[in-house]
């Protein structure tokens, strides 16, 4: 049994990945994120950096104590399994969690980590499209507004750990998957997707990311998130909103962005005419990438 790990930067197209690994019979159907995993990790990571001051007086050791939270999480993960026996693998996804994947390596050593990316002017632009729907009282001050400066190092500080982590075992766990590939070229990414986790997964059914889903999209009011339901949710996989950030960004906020971002216009190939043409693949996520610089 493997705990599958869906992450990156919020609009990125996690959801949708998340679906289309939940379309596989072995897995849970699709769920809500698993927040209060993140509350476990987050309690691990900040224990475990104060460990000399507090933890002696609990835990003989730094082992001990990640000892501890592995066992913690381990009970977490057990439980969710339980609920949708006899599914064999769970999927699960946190945007937040994706900074942390290494934390939770530490403590799920099992785990499998799959990683949506997307060109960050589109994902910038859903950002800022998001805070213009929330109630003023509601809106997240972090992604509030046309701050291109804050917005790159949002998306930036989402891959960093990843893309710099040194653990080749770590490593060789991750598989990115590029939005604009998966929704243009649905054939040769599911195949990829599916060699990665062993998944019978199919892109046959354009609507198979959904139908295994306990979202309630349309009941997604009484938890006053619905400035963050997209359009494209329960519906065919589409390419309608690669580029969505020309005509929306300007000229100036474009090479701002290009600035902050160029590392990771060149790591992940954005920045051209056409997004839908990067030619980064990552067919190879375990060899060492130059990304030191993150």
């Amino acid at each position: 049994m493997t705990t599958f790990f869906v992450g990156g930067a919020q609009r990125s197209g996690t959801t949708l990945l998340q679906g289309l690994l939940c379309s596989s019979e072995k897995t849970n159907p699709l769920i809500y994120e698993c927040f209060l995993l993140q509350h476990i990790v987050d309690a691990y990571r900040r224990g475990r950096y104060n460990f000399d001051e507090f933890g002696p007086a609990y835990f003989n050791d730094i082992p001990a104590f990640q000892s501890f939270y592995s066992r913690v999480v381990g009970d977490y993960l057990d439980q969710t399994r339980a609920r949708y026996a006899p599914a064999e693998h769970l999927v699960l996804k946190e945007t937040n969690l994706t900074r942390v994947f290494h934390d939770v390596y530490d403590l799920v050593r099992d785990a499998k980590y799959i990683i949506s990316v997307r060109d960050p002017r589109d994902v910038i632009t859903s950002l800022i499209e998001v805070a213009e729907k929330l109630p003023e009282r509601n809106v997240n001050k972090w992604f509030g507004g046309r701050d291109m400066k804050r917005l790159a190092g949002y998306y930036k500080g989402v891959y960093r750990s990843v893309l710099v982590a040194p653990d080749p075992t770590f490593r060789k766990n991750l598989l990115f998957v590029k939005h604009e590939r998966l929704v243009s070229n649905p054939d040769d990414e599911v195949a990829r997707i599916s060699e990665f986790t062993g998944f019978p997964l199919s892109p046959e059914d354009g609507e198979a990311a959904w139908k295994r889903n306990e979202w309630d999209f349309d009941g997604m009011e009484r938890f006053k998130i619905t400035g963050w339901r997209s359009e494209l949710w329960g519906k065919q996989m589409s390419t309608k909103n690669i580029g969505k950030f020309r005509g929306k960004l300007t000229d100036e906020e474009l090479a701002i962005l290009a600035e902050e971002l160029s590392d990771v216009y060149h790591i992940f190939g954005y920045g051209d005419d056409d997004p839908a043409q990067a030619t980064a693949t990552f067919a190879a996520p375990h060899k060492a990438t130059p990304t030191a610089q993150l």
